[in-house]
């Protein structure tokens, strides 16, 4: 009988140290980026919080079939929009590398650059968008570098960092 004991109370030991937070099971698509310096921090979707305004982006997104469809879930129109400012390429080209919350410390438009993405070179190409005071998103160009993507955003905001696929491969 104790050993009966031993082992149940063992098994709920286990159990309650592989608890988490139901947020926590939804991941960024990639996630492990970070900010480079100190007056940007980068908080990744999947370390924001479940009531994160990251976390809701991503739980729009997470269902759709292409990029077009992700675009036009955040806003109507907004892949059109997204469209003409990429050209030729195909808005479905790209992918969502990262979603996550940036916090400047200062007021004003800021610089940020995400580093530790893996696969990333200063041959990808891609783009941001950031969710606007007026409740739209907007686009943002990026430049990359050696596993680090650098792009400015006005003000401390959520952002999604989409790649070109065949780039980021």
């Amino acid at each position: 009988m104790k050993k009966k004991v031993l082992s149940v109370v063992a098994a709920a030991a286990l159990v309650a140290s592989l608890t988490v937070p139901a947020w926590a099971a939804v991941a960024s698509p990639y996630g492990g980026a970070e900010a480079e310096g100190g007056d940007v921090t980068y908080t990744t979707q999947a370390q924001t919080g479940e009531e994160s305004q990251a976390t809701q982006v991503y739980e729009t997104i997470q269902g759709a079939t292409s990029t077009e469809e992700e675009l036009d879930l955040l806003g109507d129109g907004l892949a059109a929009e997204v469209q003409a400012q990429l050209g030729e390429t195909s808005v479905n080209d790209y992918s969502a590398r990262e979603i996550g919350s940036i916090a400047a410390s200062s007021e004003g438009p800021t610089t940020v650059t995400l580093s530790n993405l893996a696969g990333v070179s200063a041959a990808t190409e891609g783009f941001v968008m950031y969710l606007g005071t007026d409740g739209l998103w907007h686009y943002l160009s990026v430049s990359f570098g050696n596993r680090t993507a650098t792009f400015t955003v006005p003000y401390s905001t959520t952002v999604i960092l989409y790649v070109r696929v065949a780039a980021a491969a």
